[in-house]
């Protein structure tokens, strides 16, 4: 879950506009800040983390840009019932998506 705001393309006050650095990436050094702020902002769509390792990024680059949304979609969808191992992972695990996925020796080849 992530926590903050990820603007993005988003408008968001300018007192805001740090909290998803701050809480979810650089973290606060009292924790209790961060357990509060959960109760406080939640993402108002389902997320997960794409990357888990390095395996993960390669694969994700390998994924055209056409095909991310409805691949991130049904990822998403995936983590609600499945411990999220990264989109590496997941490639690897479903049948229409295993063409991206980054194996052993393979780490630079591209699909065909």
């Amino acid at each position: 879950m992530t926590y903050g705001i990820p603007h993005g393309g988003y408008f968001v006050w300018p007192r805001d506009r740090q909290s998803h650095r701050r809480l979810d990436i650089d973290q606060p050094t009292d924790s209790r800040i961060r357990a509060r702020a959960k109760g406080y902002w939640k993402t108002p769509h389902l997320y997960a983390d794409l990357v888990k390792g390095p395996r993960d990024v390669l694969a994700w680059r390998r994924v055209p840009a056409s095909v991310r949304t409805q691949l991130y979609a049904a990822f998403v969808h995936d983590t609600q019932t499945h411990r999220n191992q990264g989109i590496n992972y997941f490639l690897l695990k479903s049948p229409r998506y295993r063409c991206y996925h980054v194996g052993r020796g393979c780490d630079k080849m591209r699909p065909s």
